[in-house]
């Protein structure tokens, strides 16, 4: 082979190296990005969430009846933590003094404060 084309083949190869590397970036940057607003969508869903089913908590609590409805956003919507906790304390709730209830109440707000802290170091992380 020839100077020439050895330098052509050498100099394609440089060429296409740099798109490629540069591809590679921008998917990553892309990756980080959406994973970033999936975080901050979950984690304002969540809190919306916690608002309205703490309410509720305290409310069934105090009515001590809770509904089919009520039942199942708690099953199926919050995480696997604080529907163990609820759990926890609606079947104990007929047997624990009223004055213990702010407890319960109490352990189950933080676990949700937990959630959304756990949320938010993730989205610190990946913006670090």
């Amino acid at each position: 082979m020839s100077d020439t084309l050895i330098g052509v083949i050498i100099g394609g190869v440089l060429a296409s190296v740099v798109p490629i590397i540069s591809l590679f970036q921008q998917y990553g940057q892309w990756k980080k990005e959406k994973k970033l607003m999936y975080l901050q969508q979950e984690r304002e869903r969540l809190r919306e969430l916690y608002t309205n089913s703490y309410k509720k908590i305290i409310e069934e609590t105090v009515l001590e009846k809770n509904t089919p409805e009520f039942l199942s956003e708690i099953l199926f919507l919050l995480p696997e933590k604080i529907r163990m906790e609820f759990m926890t304390f609606r079947s104990n709730a007929k047997t624990i003094p009223d004055d213990k209830k702010d407890e319960y109440l109490f352990v189950l707000s933080d676990q949700m404060k937990k959630s959304l802290d756990d949320i938010d170091r993730q989205i610190e992380i990946i913006l670090n």
